[in-house]
């Protein structure tokens, strides 16, 4: 197996928000149903519980939670082919503060955390974002 290259390419959150709007239309989302209520819930609590929060100490309600959903049309044809969840509208949930992205279409959230890339510091001191980043790319390489 050939060795993969570590290089620091980390885009900020608003570029990864770039990305998505010049990738997919994509519609804002609100909290109407319950069952968005309680899956956002669920990605605060996640995010507030995650190792990124343990220097950072933020609260639940300090969370900035951006809701999206993924217009089904011609630019989102392949991923909704590929959703896992069959007739699912795919949506990305994006934590700004702590810069967590989430999305339901796994080759999806793929893509947005290999855009999303590893700092130096990621590298340097072997996090979770670099481990998960290296699974990613030696299962998409198999």
């Amino acid at each position: 197996m050939s060795q993969i290259p570590l290089n620091p390419n980390k885009k900020s959150i608003e570029q990864v928000i770039e990305y998505l709007h010049s990738k997919f239309n994509i519609a804002p989302t609100t909290l109407l149903n319950i069952g968005n209520q309680r899956s956002i819930h669920r990605f605060k609590l996640n995010c507030i519980n995650s190792l990124k929060n343990q220097m950072s100490n933020y609260s639940y309600d300090d969370l900035e939670v951006l809701l999206y959903t993924v217009c089904k049309d011609e630019k989102s044809a392949f991923h909704y082919e590929h959703q896992d969840f069959f007739d699912s509208q795919i949506w990305v949930n994006i934590e700004k503060k702590l810069e967590f992205v989430q999305s339901n279409c796994q080759k999806l959230q793929k893509e947005l955390y290999l855009y999303k890339g590893i700092s130096e510091y990621d590298i340097l001191n072997k996090t979770s974002d670099l481990m998960h980043c290296l699974m990613i790319q030696a299962s998409d390489s198999e």
